[in-house]
């Protein structure tokens, strides 16, 4: 249409909305949706009636062929109890006769022996008194071996005795012996039914039937054919044994109500079919008047609409214009006018703070935006309600700027301009990226000064060892030539003993802070980690002080695991005095060990952690413990909750690294006022032979004899005097 011209797609939209086009569709549809129902009525009436009026045929039809079959049924009753009381003496013709054979439905009664043959009739005598095979009739087949004693009803056949066309039904006679003696049957006339529809007014084109339950057609009124289909009626019969269908006839004429009812006392069906179009002939007609009338209605209401819609045109697209540069704008705008209401908004000022439709709608009054911006969104930062009032008055008041926070984390800006005219305009700016960006570059500051300090405390850390492991270097020395020159079994011997222990626990910790700055690689080899622990345990109990006890306790059978020893044992000694450190009025360590096999089905003690068979070494004591706050900071480096230089905050950082290092994992439990429980799981080497743990003890086996002098040349890279010994 020509109101149409010159709109795309999103401004016809828009026009569809307005007021007049939804007036004008729900009209229509409501005149529709009338004339629907009209028909629906009309529809559901005109079958309902048809339905009623083919049950009452149907029982009619069902009485009169009751009565027709039982009376041909009590005829061969009669017949075969004569012939059941003296089979040698029965003699048929006399036993037929006063029954009155031929009747308003019963054409004739015949006997057929047991081999089939047709022996007597009622109607005439057979020619030249002669029997003729009928064996391979279906009534005779259908009697040999019933499942019953029941009557037979067989399809209409043309009798081959007398060429007439009928319905045969038949009883089945027994000898003494209770064996097959042959059959009695009786035939009817078919034309009862269509007797039946002349005398019931059955229209032509409409169908009256006696059907079997199998669907063979027995007799009928308005069919070309006897068919055997059943269509949807064989359906309908599972359902229920009485009702209706429609259903597509054999005359190929359209669909048929099909009003169906089962006998009770004969294995029939009754039938009463007319036909849809004849039906509904009257609500046709009906919907043609409704239908038209509904379009000439709808036209007018097309055309009403039509003219309403040019009207809006030119302010349409104007509003169009200015709604394409609003919404094209990056940020959020909102334009109020003097009174507080919303003029224009673009859809990322509502996407900002997700506004529902209704309060971006012109019109809206600007405190109830802020109402709702305030307590249902959280919104922070909002100025008082009362400030638009000062920047409706135009000209009067400075542009303003301030910061929003949003609960989902964003920060918006705000600069708001007031206009001439009155009211004022807003921009509304997200600045959670701008902040977010300088945020991160000021933490990257922060972690390359704390990767700088990490270096620096390295390096010192490593030259501090390397120097202090020099020192100690010939310590060791000299205790190993003072041992050899000590009697055996003095007092200067244990003394020498002592100190030389003491001096290879330091050597130790030398080369564990080395490996700290990762200047020596760790030296991984298979330990048993029973003989390790209690040995590293026997070392450090005096160390712990007499308020603290240390309880061991181990799993049966050894846990081989392939870790640097000396490292292994120095987290050890980290973990206990940690532990003695949180008990500083006594208490008690429990060292254990155990095995543990980690599922792989996402409860990993640590997300990174595989799979597998892991020995777990538990550290517990009964100290003070930690709040959740500390845990999570534990193994930070430099964070430590010790008073001033008594701890470095390295001590778990080193230990969480090196069980790192050895694809192993660390867990820690801790509750205030219970205590804290450090868990290191390792992973088990079962193929791995078990290596007894190196001794830190001094030998204590008698030195050889020095026969001759030797002299040991010791390089080191220190540019100091160097240490020699003999």
């Amino acid at each position: 249409m020509a109101i149409f011209n010159h709109f795309d797609l999103t401004a016809l939209w828009r026009i569809v909305r307005h007021p007049i086009c939804v007036q004008g569709l729900a009209l229509v549809a409501l005149l529709w949706a009338g004339v629907n129902v009209l028909l629906s009525n009309e529809y559901s009436a005109a079958i309902r009636s048809a339905i009623e009026q083919g049950e009452n045929t149907a029982r009619l039809l069902a009485k009169d062929t009751i009565r027709l079959f039982k009376q041909a049924d009590a005829k061969l009753l009669v017949l075969r109890q004569a012939y059941e009381r003296d089979p040698e003496h029965f003699d048929f013709n006399a036993n037929a006769e006063p029954l009155g054979v031929i009747s308003e439905s019963t054409i004739n009664l015949a006997l057929i022996n047991a081999d089939g043959y047709l022996v007597a009739r009622s109607s005439s005598p057979l020619p030249n008194n002669s029997p003729f095979f009928t064996g391979d009739a279906e009534h005779f087949q259908a009697q040999i071996q019933p499942a019953g004693d029941e009557l037979y009803i067989a399809l209409p056949v043309m009798l081959r005795s007398t060429g007439v066309h009928a319905v045969q039904v038949s009883r089945r006679l027994r000898k003494p012996d209770g064996s097959f003696g042959g059959i009695i049957s009786a035939t009817l006339d078919p034309d009862f039914v269509k007797q039946f529809a002349q005398a019931a007014g059955i229209k032509q084109g409409n169908t009256v039937s006696v059907r079997r339950k199998d669907g063979k057609i027995l007799v009928s009124f308005g069919y070309l054919s006897a068919d055997s289909r059943q269509g949807a009626l064989s359906d309908a019969l599972v359902r229920a044994p009485s009702g209706h269908v429609l259903s597509y006839g054999l005359n190929g004429e359209g669909r048929r109500l099909l009003t169906y009812q089962t006998l009770s006392e004969l294995p029939l069906v009754i039938t009463v079919g007319e036909l849809e179009s004849r039906i509904l002939s009257g609500y046709y007609a009906h919907r043609n008047l409704y239908v038209t009338i509904a379009v000439v209605l709808t036209l007018i209401v097309v055309l009403f609409v039509g003219f309403g819609l040019r009207r809006q045109l030119d302010s349409q697209v104007a509003h169009d214009n200015l709604r394409a540069a609003v919404e094209s704008l990056p940020h959020g705008l909102t334009m109020f006018d003097a009174n507080g209401a919303l003029i224009v908004s673009n859809m990322r000022y509502g996407d900002l703070y997700r506004l529902p439709e209704g309060l971006l709608r012109r019109g809206t009054p600007f405190q109830r935006i802020h109402e709702y911006c305030l307590k249902e969104r959280g919104v922070k930062g909002l100025s008082p309600p009362d400030v638009w009032q000062l920047l409706a008055r135009s000209g009067s008041v400075e542009r303003l700027s301030r910061h929003l926070e949003l609960p989902d984390g964003h920060v918006v800006s705000l600069t708001q301009c007031p206009m001439s005219s009155g009211g004022w305009v807003t921009i509304h700016e997200d600045i959670t990226e701008k902040l977010n960006a300088d945020r991160q570059k000021e933490e990257l500051q922060h972690r390359l000064a704390q990767s700088q300090k990490l270096e620096v405390v390295g390096q010192l850390t490593g030259g501090i060892a390397h120097d202090f492991n020099n020192l100690l270097l010939v310590v060791i020395g000299n205790l190993d030539l003072m041992k050899e020159t000590a009697a055996p079994n003095s007092s200067e011997l244990e003394l020498i003993e002592a100190s030389l222990t003491a001096a290879l626990s330091g050597s130790e910790l030398s080369n564990s802070l080395l490996a700290f700055s990762r200047r020596q690689r760790f030296k991984v080899e298979p330990v048993n980690v029973r003989t390790s622990v209690s040995e590293q345990i026997r070392l450090v109990r005096r160390a712990v002080g007499s308020k603290v006890v240390i309880e061991e306790k181990y799993a049966d059978g050894d846990f081989v695991v392939s870790v640097d020893n000396a490292q292994f044992r120095c987290a050890l000694t980290n973990l206990v005095v940690n532990a003695r450190d949180a008990m500083p009025d006594g208490g008690t360590i429990t060292v254990s060990t155990h095995g543990c096999a980690v599922p792989d089905d996402g409860t990993q003690v640590d997300p990174e952690l595989p799979a597998g068979d892991y020995v777990v070494l538990d550290v517990k004591d009964t100290g003070s413990g930690m709040p959740p706050e500390v845990v999570n900071r534990i193994f930070e480096p430099f964070f430590t909750t010790k008073d001033v230089g008594k701890g470095t905050g390295l001590g778990l950082s080193m230990v969480y690294g090196f069980i790192k290092d050895m694809k192993g994992g660390i867990r820690v439990a801790s509750k205030v006022g219970e205590g804290t429980t450090f868990s290191i799981y390792l992973p088990v080497e079962p193929s791995l032979p078990v290596v007894a743990a190196p001794s830190l003890a001094p030998s204590t086996g008698t030195p050889p004899s020095r026969q001759q002098q030797q002299t040991i040349l010791v390089v080191d890279d220190d540019g100091g005097p160097k240490a020699g010994c003999k």
